[in-house]
């Protein structure tokens, strides 16, 4: 049975009907065995659309992990934004320019090796994060010292102009004021963060010039949302760094933060029940948070994997670390990148045929869907850094076969949304339908009255109507049937299930 419901584990404590009573009952009446409930078919990643480097490193480092190829891909699309979101916007139409920011998300059970494959494909950006904080550690110590220097004077030349007035004094404390001013306060460098508070985030990015990537293996920043140390959800922070919507922080007793071209990009490796208790949380899927997310349900590899993987090559690990260290030493301020002429055409194309499956197959995430050629854009964008990494890439069009490889990954996309939106309990539908055989099966018996389904269900669904699209996806599905039979009065409708429900199909 549990192949029937996808493992949602129904109690059958309470049957009345025996494994061999349900099945003589369902040979009597001709039931057939039902069918799952249906699951959305997960795409694969298309690893050729990477940059050579990061496809070459992205494809060993699933086989050495053992883990599923789509977790290390969608990561390596947030480490791209992580290492070009500061750099470069993508202009889109005269009225629409994204920034190459992306919140990237793998789900995956316990025990999938989530935080081996994120510390692996960010090894080389620690490492620069490192070699640069101690840089930048001498560098503040020095302006510090030099800070103070000029505060001890500034306070000496203030104490003699109090004792007498004079226009010498009060030049020399303009001009210690105008010094003090120009030094700049020097922040050591970071890229990465974990897990903040959003007050926290906001004066990361500050002083990393606005810019800053959320890199986790755990779920702890969607309890910082939601207010793990102040009690109140704070999207704000997360919403317009996405956006590059201008971030403001007002903080009391200390300075305010001010971001006018915030970029924020999320690495997140999480497991399933995080995913289930985000999409399930309607203060963030209804301000865009859940939208805002690249999806990948990882297939398991508990029970199949060996003890030694393959070794990664040297020659790939040296290409991957060169690409990254050369695009985080590629100075870019503020760059635009345009399509060129065939790609406008294209994506004119692409986004309205995206339009048109928003009122079919992806009208149930329509709020992610409308998001999509966004994305595409900013996958496309980031593809085309990669490629010229090391050069300024705004000097060169985004040319067709860029888009085009972007686009390649339409379809893993929309496959994983799906998976994340539906089959984690997010499909209402099939949540609600799952739920009303449940309680028909824990009743343990074979025949319902509507006044009986709504007792047993009225936990959740509370009028006659509530019952209706659950009860027709379970007759679609072979689990019930309807018989109509004369009463006293107007006839009265029968819900019949299908005895197989009862029978242990593995015995």
């Amino acid at each position: 049975m549990d192949e029937y419901l996808n493992g949602e584990g129904l109690c059958l404590d309470d049957c009345r009907l025996t494994p061999d009573e349900a099945y003589d009952l369902a040979l009597r009446e001709q039931w057939e065995a039902p069918l799952p409930f249906p699951e959305t078919p997960k795409v694969e990643f298309p690893l050729e659309a990477l940059p050579k480097p990061l496809a070459a490193y992205v494809g060993e480092l699933s086989l050495a992990t053992q883990t599923a190829l789509e977790m290390s891909g969608i990561l390596s699309l947030g480490l791209l934004a992580s290492l070009f979101q500061d750099k470069y916007s993508v202009h889109i139409t005269n009225n629409w320019t994204e920034p190459l920011s992306l919140f990237t998300m793998a789900v995956a059970p316990p025990a999938e090796r989530k935080s081996a494959v994120l510390n692996l494909l960010t090894t080389p950006v620690r490492e620069y994060e490192n070699e640069r904080y101690e840089e930048d550690l001498r560098k503040a110590e020095h302006m510090t010292a030099k800070r103070d220097v000029i505060s001890k004077r500034i306070e000496q030349l203030k104490s003699q102009y109090a004792r007498k007035y004079s226009n010498s004094l009060a030049q020399e404390i303009s001009e210690a004021v105008d010094e003090l001013s120009s030094c700049e306060e020097i922040h050591p460098f970071r890229l990465l963060v974990d897990d903040s508070t959003p007050e926290k985030l906001a004066v990361l990015m500050n002083e990393q010039g606005g810019s800053i990537t959320v890199c986790s293996s755990e779920g702890g920043v969607f309890d910082t949302m939601c207010g793990r140390y102040d009690s109140k959800m704070n999207l704000d922070v997360y919403l317009k760094g996405h956006a590059a919507d201008t971030i403001f922080v007002d903080r009391v007793g200390r300075p305010g933060v001010r971001i006018q071209h915030p970029h924020l990009s999320m690495m997140l490796a999480v497991q399933p029940d995080i995913l289930n208790s985000v999409m399930k949380n309607r203060s963030m899927r209804g301000r865009g948070l859940n939208a805002r997310f690249l999806y990948a349900i990882c297939e398991p590899r508990v029970g199949s994997r060996d003890f030694i993987g393959a070794d990664i090559s040297e020659k790939t690990l040296s290409n991957y670390n060169n690409f990254v260290f050369t695009a985080l030493n590629t100075k870019v301020n503020g760059g635009e990148l345009y399509f060129g002429a065939d790609a406008r055409a294209e994506l004119a194309d692409f986004s309205s045929w995206i339009e048109r499956r928003l009122a079919s197959d992806l009208r149930p995430i329509q709020d992610w869907g409308g998001k999509l050629v966004g994305a595409i854009c900013r996958i496309a964008a980031l593809i085309h850094c990669g490629e010229l990494v090391g050069s300024d890439a705004s000097f060169y069009p985004i040319m067709l076969d860029t888009l085009l490889k972007a686009e390649s990954m339409t379809e893993f996309l929309v496959s994983h949304a799906l998976a994340a939106y539906g089959s984690l309990g997010c499909d209402v539908a099939a949540d609600d339908a799952r739920y009303v055989l449940e309680r028909m099966m824990s009743d343990g018996g074979t025949e319902f009255s509507r006044t009986q389904l709504l007792e047993l269900t009225h936990g959740r669904i509370r009028k006659a109507n509530g019952l209706r699209t659950p009860l027709a996806m379970l007759e679609d599905l072979g689990y019930i049937r309807f018989e109509t039979r004369p009463t006293a009065g107007r006839s009265q409708q029968i819900t019949k299930l299908n005895p197989l429900v009862y029978f242990d199909i593995h015995k």
